[in-house]
Order: C-alpha cells, then structure tokens, then sequence
C-alpha cells in the first residue's frame, strides 16, 4: 500500500524664560494643557534662590537637618534681569517626582498638604521686583519660617519656593490665553529619627531588537521601575546584563541622580548592543542605592530582578515552526503507516481447511 507526502510551514538654579518652567527641571503642568500660542511670547527672565538677609548666597538649594517640632528662619532672593520692574507671585508648593525622574512642584492652585505648609513667607503673594539697573539686575528678599510638625514623620521632606510670571498670549484660534511662567528653588529638609534607604525594582520587561541572521546579533532594550520604599531620597547605580545558552553580555553601569524622595518612582529604559540572538534568554537589572552627596545613611542593600524573553529574529521562528512541522508529518505518516499495514493484515481470509474421512 503506498500513500502521498506534502510539506507543512520587540538645570540650574536661577534664570528663567518663557520655555524654562523650573530650576533643576519642569514644574508640574495643569491637568488640561493650555492652548499653544499663535506666536512665541516675549522672552522674560527672573529667578528665585537662596539668599541672606541682604544678598542672594551661592547655595544651590536649602537643605536643613530638623527635628519634630522645630522652627527655624532663612531667606530667599527674587531676581529680575529685565529692564522693567516684575509684577510676581510667590508662594510655596508641595513636592513630588514624576515617573520620568524629574523634579515637580504642584499648580499654584493647589493648596499645600504636606512638606509645603510647613513653609511660611513674610510677605504678600504679589510682590513687585525692582528692574535692573547699570550695577546688576533687581533683587526682593523675603524672609522665610519653617515649622516642622510635632508629628513629622522621620527622614527626607520635600517642596519648593515658586515665583511665577502670569502674562498674557494667544492661542491659534485668536483665544485670549493667559501663561504661566515658573521658577522655583528646592527645599529639603531631614527630619530625625530612624533612617531607612530602601528601593525596590518593579514591571522588568524586555525585548530583542530585529536582525534577520538566525545566529546574528541585536539590541536589547530592557524597561523597568525603582520605587522609593524607604524614607529617604537616593540616587542609585543601575547595572543591566542579558545571559543565554549561547553568551552573556553587560550594559556599563551607569549611576542614576533622579534624586528620588520617599514615595515616588521613576520608569526607566536602558540598551544592551551586541547580545547574540538564543530563542530564550534573561535580562537581569540590579539596583544600587547611593546616597546623595552630603546625605549619611544607613548601608543598604542592592536589589535585582530577572526576566525571560524571547530574543531571537524571525527568521529563528521560521525555522523552528518548520522544523515541528516536519516532526508533525513524519509522526502523522508514520502512525497512518502502521494503521494502513494493520488494515492490511486483517482483509485476509482464512480458507478452511477441509477434512478428510478414515
């Protein structure tokens, strides 16, 4: 009996303008983005930073070491560069760190809840800065308070000191709009008691990148988040490598100063080049935390965690899927051979056998 075959078949502090919304980096938007202006606005500067009872002073923020209760006075400087005295708004805001690293500062609209009103100024909402002069731009210095809460909850506080510019625009459909520009100086403030630096890595994923030899190799592109769990804020040092049957191969470690504060997180992506394509393979990242310069914390311990992910090109899937085909025939035709050869055996009758009488 015969049968047929057929084939089966991934900053600085200080200066400000119209696109500079916060020293370090961008303050908080509104919830709804305003309307684009039609035409770019008259460029403005100012800035805000620490400054003495007479002058503004080099600190580049103003970090304080406090304990529960405490009170304590300082200063901050409003700076104009313009030629024209500056109408502003000062006020302090709470603080957070959004998910791309960068220091925020909530809308001027809202009320502070938390390190932000602890924060006293000595002095109206508007306030009116000097312009500059042939000796150097105008400055206001407003004395500042501090009340730390009975309460405070121990380790790393943050907000910040904002000055803002509200000035008139347009938007393309010739809509009176009014912009916002802000410029802030960071407050920190360390409260005593027991310190715990803690980070953890959340949502590892990765990804090879295309590369049509089987046996050729592509870039990995691996995605994750650090959560500050601790109560303090941290930098940290991130290293990143990618190992399967066939090599193992590391990203240069790479320190990260998202400055992160207790409680936020930040999602981050880093490369690996060269890692030679394996159908399964594991991307692990391991997390350091490194304090802050001038910051003394406990010793802590590194974090990491691995995924695996599929990191060979689709020329690898072709063949793979070829192949089980191929072993999907054979073990079809060979089951249908041996069905066909028991079939054949059985259409046989038996002659009988006649007898034979004495």
């Amino acid at each position: 009996m015969t049968s047929s075959q057929r084939p089966v078949r991934l900053i600085a502090t200080g200066l400000v303008s119209f696109v500079t919304f916060l020293t370090f980096a961008p303050l908080a938007q509104a919830a709804t983005p305003a309307p684009k202006p039609s035409t770019p606005a008259k460029v403005t500067t100012f800035g805000i930073q620490p400054a003495s009872a007479t002058s503004r002073d080099s600190r580049p923020a103003l970090v304080y070491g406090v304990t529960q209760g405490a009170s304590l006075k300082d200063h901050v400087a409003l700076v104009n560069y313009s030629r024209k005295p500056l109408r502003l708004s000062v006020y302090a805001a709470d603080a957070t760190t959004s998910t791309d690293g960068t220091f925020s500062l909530k809308s001027g609209t809202a009320k502070p809840t938390e390190t932000g009103s602890w924060i006293t100024l000595d002095s109206k909402r508007r306030v009116t800065v000097p312009a500059r002069t042939d000796k150097g731009p105008g400055q206001l210095i407003i004395p500042l308070s501090v009340k730390v809460p009975m309460k405070a909850t121990p380790g790393d506080q943050v907000a910040g000191i904002v000055a803002s510019l509200i000035v008139d625009g347009k938007a393309k459909s010739g809509a009176k709009i009014k912009l916002d520009q802000r410029v802030a100086t960071r407050v920190y403030l360390r409260v005593s008691g027991k310190f715990t630096p803690e980070l953890t890595l959340d949502t590892v994923k990765a990804s090879f990148g295309e590369t049509a030899s089987p046996i050729g190799k592509g870039k990995v592109t691996i995605t994750y988040t650090v959560r500050n769990t601790g109560n303090v804020r941290l930098n940290f040092k991130e290293e990143a490598s990618v190992s399967n049957a066939l090599s193992s191969t590391q990203a240069k470690p790479r320190l990260i100063t998202a400055i992160l504060s207790p409680g936020n997180s930040v999602n981050l992506k880093t490369t690996i080049d060269d890692v030679r394509s394996s159908a399964f393979s594991k991307a692990t990242v391991k997390i350091t935390p490194v304090d802050v310069k001038g910051d003394a914390n406990p010793k802590s311990s590194p974090v990491s965690k691995s995924v695996w992910f599929w990191a060979a090109p689709w020329t690898t899937a072709v063949i793979l899927a070829a192949l089980a085909a191929l072993v999907a025939l054979g073990a079809f035709l060979a089951i249908r051979a041996r069905g066909a050869k028991s079939s054949s055996g059985s259409d046989e009758i038996d002659e009988p056998v006649p007898s034979v009488d004495a």
